[in-house]
């Protein structure tokens, strides 16, 4: 069962998704996988140097992605007028999940460098 069109039309869609899945994927699965690639950052961040660091440049990546709009920027995953339904050439979902997991497993791979390192293990 497909959102009610009056619905989408508040949200500013412009294109109607064929599938449920569709939805699911743009609403809910996009913006969570976006929040632990920033996740990921702070920690990463937070290890490296102190927490309130890690902290301001989410902050700040969070405020940069508000006011520009750039597949490079995953607050930008967040907001789903920046996404290809309610945009002609917006954020489409396969990049942005692809972007997501390199960011997840390049800052698990720097951490665990790091931590090997530091004989912390």
């Amino acid at each position: 069962m497909l959102p009610d069109i009056n619905l989408l039309s508040v949200y500013g869609e412009i294109y109607q998704l064929g599938k449920t899945a569709d939805y699911m994927i743009y609403c809910l699965m996009l913006p969570v996988i976006a929040s632990l690639s920033v996740l990921m950052i702070q920690m990463l961040l937070s290890i490296l140097t102190a927490p309130v660091y890690g902290f301001l440049v989410v902050v700040l990546q969070q405020l940069v992605s508000f006011y520009f709009y750039s597949p490079l920027l995953p607050g930008n995953y967040h907001m789903f007028n920046r996404l290809e339904p309610a945009r002609e050439s917006g954020i489409t979902a396969l990049p942005s999940f692809l972007f997501c997991g390199v960011l997840i497993i390049v800052c698990m791979v720097i951490g665990t460098v790091y931590m090997k390192k530091r004989d912390i293990l």
